[in-house]
């Protein structure tokens, strides 16, 4: 499995020097030790990138966690963003004679062009094998059977960890850095920053097992009909209320790219057309919600929302398929429920690896 990270701290000397002379597939090695300065916070996990002997920066938190209690076959400079100054002469005096040269504006590139402004980093982990017995689960497009481990959440194929689909695309979105907002939140909440942690990641853990538990009714339910529908009756109208048609679908696919290292669980696989097309259950509040956070990197002219992140998602699980020879529709869609149901058919981004 390879993460993929921006390096930080690279203000500060001497990585504010040594991260500029880092050039595209250099290999780098990581030194995890605690971090210890007075006046400042120890840092138990720090990680530093090193070039030789050269420290070029540090893992940010909390993925510094992660890299620090995992080994790694390799780790490389996976990209180099560089910043050049724009200048545009303007005609000045009465005569327009002479000209004032004037800065017209910055542009980021990965050309080459001006200075380097930031460094992201490929970390590959190397495969530890759970300690548990695994199910054998067979893929939906190929012709092979893969190990999954339920405990862990991990499916493998010959001895190696298959990517998840969020594993992915994280990269092309920004981490919320909860310890850093949390400590500006402390004051104005009257709330002690690490209790604001606590409560954010235990509504995490909730949502999540909203989520959970309504995709497996909404599953339930397109295999076995009225006789699977919750008694609760907020949860059954949430399933009923879904628009259900009479098309042929697979539920809870799994799919896989072996070339590409790849698996994934496509909630809802429409294959009574032509082409078939992925379609997946979201129940979160705010999707259509415009923020900077939500900015996908890989396609930075798409809304700022949590739409534009399903469409990556899905577009990833139809590249997929079509990678393993499958007829795929050009749109995807996203069903999404904040307290009632909205439907959104997006444009499947074709390039997306």
């Amino acid at each position: 499995m390879k993460i993929e990270t921006k390096l930080v701290g690279v203000t500060f000397e001497p990585a504010k020097t040594n991260f500029k002379k880092l050039k595209l597939g250099q290999k780098l090695t990581l030194v995890p030790y605690v971090f210890e300065k007075e006046g400042c916070k120890t840092d138990k996990y720090a990680v530093k990138v090193m070039n030789g002997e050269e420290m070029c920066g540090h893992i940010a938190s909390p993925l510094n966690k992660t890299f620090h209690k995992k080994e790694f076959n390799s780790v490389k400079v996976s990209e180099v963003m560089y910043i050049d100054q724009e200048y545009e002469e303007i005609p000045v005096g009465s005569d327009n004679m002479d000209v004032e040269v004037v800065k017209k504006g910055k542009n980021f590139n990965t050309e080459g062009r001006g200075e380097v402004c930031s460094v992201k980093i490929e970390a590959e982990i190397v495969d530890v094998l759970p300690q548990e017995k695994p199910i054998k689960k067979k893929s939906y497009n190929e012709d092979i059977e893969v190990d999954f481990y339920p405990i862990a959440h991990q499916y493998w194929y010959k001895g190696k960890q298959l990517q998840s689909v969020t594993r992915f695309i994280k990269p092309m979105f920004s981490e919320f850095n909860a310890k850093a907002i949390s400590e500006r939140c402390a004051t104005s909440w009257e709330m002690k920053a690490k209790d604001i942690e606590d409560m954010w990641s235990a509504n995490a853990d909730a949502s999540a097992s909203f989520g959970t538990g309504l995709h497996a009714f909404m599953e339930n339910y397109e295999r076995y009909g009225e006789r699977a529908l919750p008694k609760m009756p907020i949860l059954k109208d949430i399933v009923t209320s879904f628009p259900w048609d009479n098309n042929t679908y697979e539920v809870e696919v799994l799919i896989t790219d072996i070339k590409n290292n790849l698996c994934g669980l496509v909630d809802r696989l429409q294959i009574g057309l032509a082409k078939a097309r992925v379609e997946d259950y979201k129940f979160n509040y705010g999707s259509e919600d415009v923020k900077t956070a939500y900015k996908c990197s890989k396609y930075p002219d798409l809304p700022k929302t949590k739409i534009t992140k399903y469409q990556v998602q899905m577009s990833v699980y139809a590249k997929m398929l079509e990678n393993t020879g499958h007829d795929v529709d050009d749109y995807v869609t996203a069903h999404v429920w904040d307290g009632e149901w909205h439907h959104h058919k997006l444009e499947r981004l074709k390039d997306i690896f």
